[in-house]
């Protein structure tokens, strides 16, 4: 879950039987994250889709913004503007 975005999805595909992960209700809340699985794939699909994340045909448009202008940033997300995934929170210093 540390590699989504706000709103992300995480989906589970070609698991193992048996497979057991801990999530922060906490994190998924505040970040409205959400958890969907698909018993449709496997592991072999699973590979090719991280492989083209890795060839670089996934594309993530994002957009930084100093915080002086969350003002504009909201405003913009209210008008419809923009997608709120376009808008990571940064911790200070990263």
């Amino acid at each position: 879950m540390t590699y989504l975005g706000y709103r992300g999805t995480l989906v589970c595909v070609g698991l193992p039987k048996g497979t057991v992960f801990e999530v922060d209700p906490a994190a998924m809340v505040v970040n409205s994250f959400r958890i969907v699985g698909s018993s449709l794939s496997n592991r072999a699909e699973a590979k090719e889709a991280l492989a083209f994340v890795a060839m670089g045909k996934v594309k993530v448009e994002l957009t930084y913004r100093h915080m002086s202008e969350i003002a504009d940033v909201y405003k913009e997300l209210e008008a419809g503007q923009v997608s709120a995934a376009h808008y990571p929170i940064r911790a200070a210093g990263s």
